[in-house]
């Protein structure tokens, strides 16, 4: 198994996925049930074309690992564990509140992603805010931060 096949796929899926939300909302079909689908459309995506790593991820021999690696998997398993409540919180960050929650809310609200004069940065949105605004279609306002803590 190679981890690193299936991270690039699920990052390539996520890729599609940001850049299909960021071209429906220019053509104005930004709604809830156009977001789903297209949710649904890159999961398959990324299932159809990373079946033989997936399947190859459960049937690995196991290999012997250095105590180093050890160490740095469980390290890693310690930060994440601490940083996941922290991401659950709801936002209140004025970064968050302001640039990326308010900004995919109005898209959300017409159904199109539009020109927002008093904020700038809304001029050409990032790919990050895109995938922001699949959670937000469902009214979830904590589950971007999840997925800024993923990046």
């Amino acid at each position: 198994m190679n981890l690193f096949d299936i991270l690039y796929k699920a990052a390539f899926a996520l890729g599609g996925l940001s850049l299909l939300v960021f071209l429906s909302g220019h053509a104005g079909f930004l709604s809830t049930g156009a977001v789903l689908f297209l949710s649904a459309t890159a999961f398959v995506a990324f299932v159809f074309f990373a079946r033989k790593n997936l399947k190859d991820a459960f049937t690995i021999e196991r290999e012997r690992f250095s105590k180093q690696e050890i160490l740095l998997f469980l390290l890693a398993v310690l930060f994440m564990v601490s940083v996941i409540p922290l991401s659950l919180t709801p936002p209140i960050a004025r970064d968050e509140l302001i640039q990326h929650l308010a900004a995919g809310k109005l898209y959300i609200e017409r159904g199109a992603i539009f020109e927002i004069p008093s904020m700038s940065f809304t001029y050409l949105p990032s790919g990050i805010d895109s995938l922001y605004l699949v959670p937000m279609a469902t009214g979830n306002d904590v589950i971007p931060k999840l997925i800024h803590l993923l990046f």
